[in-house]
Parts: C-alpha cells; sequence; structure tokens
C-alpha cells in the first residue's frame, strides 16, 4: 500500500468518523444530554486520525517525487484548519455552562468539519 492510498484511506476513514461524531453530538443536544465520556473518547479517536492523515501529508508533500496537487497550498490549508477544528471549537465551547448549546456546537463543529475534508478531497 502506498503513501498516497493510506492518505485516501484515512481521508475517507475521517470523513465517516467525523460525520457520525456530529450526528452523535446532535442526537446529545436534541435528548438534551451532555456529551458522553464515550463522545469524548470518539473525538479524540477522531483527532488523532486526522492527525494521522496530516503527518502522512505531511510526508507525501516532502519526500514524494512527483506527487502532484493542481492546488497544493489549498490542499494543504484545509489540512491544518481541519486538524485544529476540533480542539478550538471544544476549547471555546467548554466555557458553555448549558450542555445543550455545548452538544449542538460540537455538532456544528464536526459539520464544519465534514465540509473542509470534503473540500480538501476535492480540491486533490
Amino acid at each position: 500500500m502506498t503513501p498516497l492510498e493510506v492518505h485516501e484511506g484515512l481521508s475517507r476513514a475521517c470523513l465517516i468518523l467525523t460525520a457520525v461524531t456530529g450526528l452523535w453530538a446532535l442526537w446529545s443536544g436534541i435528548r438534551n444530554q451532555a456529551l458522553s465520556g464515550s463522545w469524548m473518547g470518539t473525538a479524540l479517536v477522531c483527532e488523532l486520525l486526522l492527525l494521522a492523515q496530516l503527518l502522512v501529508g505531511g510526508w507525501l508533500w516532502f519526500f514524494t517525487e512527483g506527487w502532484y496537487l493542481p492546488r497544493p497550498y489549498l490542499h494543504v490549508l484545509y489540512g491544518i484548519v481541519v486538524v485544529i477544528s476540533l480542539p478550538a471549537a471544544w476549547g471555546w465551547l467548554s466555557r458553555q455552562q448549558e450542555e445543550r448549546a455545548r452538544s449542538f456546537g460540537m455538532a456544528g463543529g464536526c459539520v464544519f468539519i465534514v465540509f473542509a475534508l470534503l473540500r480538501a478531497i476535492q480540491v486533490a
């Protein structure tokens, strides 16, 4: 399996896991519940997958000859935004007193990441 195939596979896994995590946060908000420890663990796994994808993409960027993107800087920008979005959303929303608002906010953050991932795939 080539590093490019690993990067593509990680992008699909990140996309699916982030969508599921966002739906889970939305469901928690609808049910007026706090985000559980299980959700936090899933969000952590999601972030670790995003970091792994960034590392493989960085390796491809620096060490692979002939790896060509039509708009490489835009793809890299989306990759960086995707990686910092989940911790940034949690950092901002962790100060919210209302659990329902935190759940809906994290669902929105996950939706943002899903759309950013889709856009990063488009520009590749």
